[in-house]
């Protein structure tokens, strides 16, 4: 197999990972599929394909399976503790949960950020690898 045909075939998986974990449907239709798919990557002959054809789904499946929770919130809900903190508060004045300080408040901000930007990368992640394998050709 040349590296073109890996690289595309690296993108195609990449691609349908992506398609299937993110698609509007029952979790277990969605996780049979990353399955299916992975099982497909492991059948493949050659041993590159096979081993990051694998990687390829299960880093694309990763936001699906992920245990941790996402972070609180995210800009409104920051705004709402800053805005609170700012009039005195040490506490929510409704539901009297306390307030996060402002370590708290830029750790998950910072989290948030990359967060995004590692969704970006990944959305990305297939087009440059079809660039990639033409490059080659």
């Amino acid at each position: 197999m040349t590296r073109a045909e890996v690289l595309e075939a690296l993108a195609r998986y990449r691609r349908e990972a992506r398609r299937a974990a993110t698609a509007e449907a029952p979790l277990r239709r969605r996780l049979s599929a990353l399955v299916a798919l992975a099982t497909e990557a492991r059948a493949e002959p050659d041993p590159l394909l096979r081993a990051w054809g694998e990687r390829a789904v299960f880093e694309e499946a990763r936001p699906l399976l992920e245990e941790e929770p996402p972070t609180p919130g995210g800009d409104g809900w920051e705004r709402a503790q800053r805005a609170l903190r700012s009039h005195g508060y040490a506490s929510c004045p409704t539901c009297r949960s306390p307030l996060a300080d402002e370590p708290t408040l830029e750790r998950l901000r910072a989290r948030r950020e990359e967060r995004a930007r590692e969704l970006e990368r990944r959305d990305h992640a297939p087009a440059r690898a079809t660039a990639a394998a033409e490059g080659l050709r």
